[in-house]
């Protein structure tokens, strides 16, 4: 289910934001010429962060908080996430950013 049964937790919400946090840690470490070292970096950045945060020592979390921290660290090496969902009484369909067009078309027609 998407609700925790223990806590009523919804699992889709209330993510953690490292945002801010993954912006100190680049600060002054980007590039103007290479994209590729861009992402190196900041990936970099967004691991130690999740990684600080899931260390026990930072502090007493939810099983729900740790298992989103997680679902973060899992995903910070892909270029594209997914997020699937299922019904047997849904209409199929997919979103996807213009920029990331045609290239998603063999993945739609699915």
């Amino acid at each position: 289910g998407r609700f925790s049964t223990a806590s009523g937790v919804n699992f889709n919400r209330s993510f953690a934001d490292p945002f801010q946090a993954v912006v100190k840690r680049v600060e002054g470490r980007l590039h103007e010429t290479s994209a590729e070292e861009n992402v190196r970096i900041i990936r970099e950045a967004l691991v130690a962060e999740l990684d600080e945060r899931l260390d026990p020592a930072s502090g007493v979390k939810s099983v729900e908080e740790v298992m989103k921290l997680h679902l973060l660290r899992g995903a910070c090496d892909a270029d594209v996430v997914l997020d699937l969902h299922c019904d047997c009484n849904a209409v199929m369909h997919m979103y996807t950013h213009d920029k990331l067009w045609p290239e998603m078309s063999d993945l739609a027609a699915s």
